[in-house]
């Protein structure tokens, strides 16, 4: 994809921009890029894929000590903005996703369809916040370790060794994510607020789990989704679907997308 830059707040946010159709913004998960979207150029040429680097990932450095997901999405409506671009679909990644709801929550006439890929609306538990200090303490005493554990361990198990390539190919990218950056994510997660009622109430909306998702408790969420009338599609992997499902996920994105209202123009 075409690869742009625009100045917000004193620094160079990173985007990629291809296509001339109907928008659709992606947005990347933990110690990924804007990258990870390039199966999505798939998609029928009437749709203008625009995917950002988020704060403290890939070409977009740090802006501050904590990333919450309320200034990742300030940071995207600014560079949306900057595109002249008024409506729009979103595409969230697990951490994006959690960027896409807050955007939904403070912009809901904006945004036209979300579809959440590998991600929750709920937030952290009181365990997985540890988790997250733990984590903090980890990529503090060794960044190199931190990286391999964590880019394996979004991946089935059994797609391990299938994946070595993507997963090495992954890691060279998330590597571009330096210890603040990784640490203002982790700490921007922890303390994100229960968008449930977010996804609940609004039309359009969609999620993609993984039922074998290492990250996300399949069978607790599935349960959640179906109880609240939240729409959601299952593949059979981990929580990497457009790396270990490529053609189904995007099948699936492009199925969703095809249901969508047309935009203004």
């Amino acid at each position: 994809m075409p690869k742009h830059s625009i100045s917000i707040k004193g620094i160079p946010v990173a985007y990629s921009d291809s296509g001339k159709g109907i928008a659709v913004v992606c947005l990347h998960g933990f110690l990924e890029t804007k990258s990870m979207w390039n199966p999505l150029l798939a998609l029928p040429k009437k749709y203008r894929i625009i995917s950002i680097d988020l704060l403290g990932h890939g070409d977009t450095p740090c802006l501050g000590y904590v990333h919450s997901m309320e200034l990742m999405a300030e940071i995207v409506f600014k560079v949306l903005s900057g595109l002249r671009l008024r409506s729009y679909f979103v595409i969230g990644h697990s951490m994006g996703g959690y960027v896409a709801l807050e955007m939904l929550y403070n912009k809901p006439s904006s945004i036209k369809g979300l579809l959440m890929l590998n991600s929750t609306p709920l937030d952290d538990s009181d365990e997985k916040k540890i988790e997250r200090d733990r984590a903090i303490l980890a990529v503090k005493s060794s960044r190199t370790h931190f990286l391999g554990n964590a880019i394996e361990n979004l991946f089935a198990p059994y797609n391990i060794s299938l994946y070595q390539d993507q997963i090495q190919e992954i890691l060279l990218n998330a590597k571009k994510t330096s210890i603040q950056g990784i640490v203002a994510a982790l700490e921007g997660m922890k303390i994100r607020k229960n968008h449930l009622e977010t996804l609940k109430n609004c039309h359009n909306t969609r999620v993609i789990l993984g039922e074998k998702d290492p990250v996300l408790n399949y069978e607790s969420l599935q349960g959640i989704f179906k109880k609240n009338n939240i729409d959601f599609d299952t593949i059979p992997d981990g929580h990497m679907s457009i790396v270990e499902q490529p053609v189904l996920t995007v099948e699936m994105i492009s199925k969703f997308l095809k249901r969508l209202p047309a935009l203004s123009r």
